[in-house]
């Protein structure tokens, strides 16, 4: 996801998360992201190799999350991942829309807006403990 500096927000690396200082940022073209470092940049780039290949080989992308607090393990697919967050912006977009000439309309599009916000953030958090310390690691495999 892009990140702009500027605004009351610091970007985050895309790699690791970590916030970027505004005077010590590496910046890649291509991907149109910030990064913390050139390992991160590097790591990127690899992960994103990897990712092209095995979408041509047409395999499924599965992120398997660990929760460093408590040990718990959980994994989800990347595609509902992806889907949560296509049906956020469009209803996000019905409600811009609707905002001056249909009130219930904008009112119940702000509500699922809200409702596949709370999906996505229980992917991203432990079920067991509800800390977002996780880590996350792609896993790949055949179609069937």
């Amino acid at each position: 996801m892009l990140n702009r500096i500027g605004g009351n927000k610091m970007p985050t690396c895309a790699d690791c998360g970590k916030k970027v200082s505004y005077f010590n940022y590496k910046w890649d073209i291509s991907s149109q992201n910030y990064f913390c470092s050139d390992e991160c940049r590097s790591k990127f780039r690899e992960k994103k190799n990897i990712e092209k290949e095995m979408q041509k080989k047409d395999m499924t992308k599965e992120i398997k999350c660990k929760c460093n607090q408590c040990g718990k393990v959980w994994n989800y697919l990347e595609s509902r991942e992806k889907e949560i967050e296509k049906n956020i912006k469009t209803n996000a977009g019905i409600q811009a829309g609707f905002a001056f000439f249909n009130v219930g309309a904008a009112t119940q599009a702000k509500r699922n807006v809200e409702a596949q916000q709370d999906l996505l953030d229980k992917l991203k958090k432990c079920p067991e403990c509800g800390s977002h310390d996780i880590t996350k690691e792609a896993i790949y495999f055949e179609k069937k």
